[in-house]
C-alpha cells in the first residue's frame, strides 16, 4: 500500500524517475546519500540538507524537469516525498492544462502578455 503522501494518480515509473533524479542531484552536490533513499527520508534530519542545499536541489530539479516549483511547496519540504510530490504535481499541471501557467505564475505575467503582438497595424 502506498504511503498517504503519494498522489494516487502518479505512475510508479514517474515517481521512481523523480526519486532517481533527486538521488543523482544530491550526489552531484557531494552530499552523503543513503544507499536506499526512501520517500520518508527527512531532508534536514536524515540528509543534513541546509537551506542553501535545498535551494540548489530545487533549482536543479526545476531545470531537469522544466518546471517551476511553488515557493509555498518549497518552504514546506520536509521529506523526499514532499519534493517528489511537488515535482509530479507541477508536471501534471503543465501536461494537463494545455500550457496554462501553474498556480502563482499568473501573478508574474500581465493578463494580455503577447496577446496584441499580432494585431493589425502593430508594426
Amino acid at each position: 500500500m502506498a504511503p498517504p503522501s503519494e498522489p494516487a494518480s502518479a505512475p510508479g515509473g514517474a515517481r521512481e524517475q523523480v526519486l532517481d533524479r533527486i538521488r543523482s542531484e544530491l550526489a552531484a552536490m557531494q552530499l552523503e546519500v543513503p544507499e536506499t533513499l526512501r520517500l520518508d527520508t527527512r531532508l534536514a534530519d536524515d540528509l543534513s540538507l541546509t537551506s542553501l542545499d535545498a535551494v540548489d536541489l530545487v533549482l536543479a530539479l526545476e531545470d531537469a524537469f522544466e518546471i517551476e516549483l511553488e515557493d509555498d511547496d518549497v518552504a514546506s519540504f520536509e521529506t523526499v516525498a514532499d519534493v517528489v510530490d511537488a515535482v509530479l504535481r507541477q508536471q501534471a499541471a503543465a501536461a494537463g492544462d494545455g500550457g496554462e501557467p501553474a498556480p502563482g505564475d499568473a501573478e508574474n505575467r500581465s493578463p494580455d502578455s503577447g496577446a496584441e503582438s499580432s494585431a493589425p497595424g502593430s508594426g
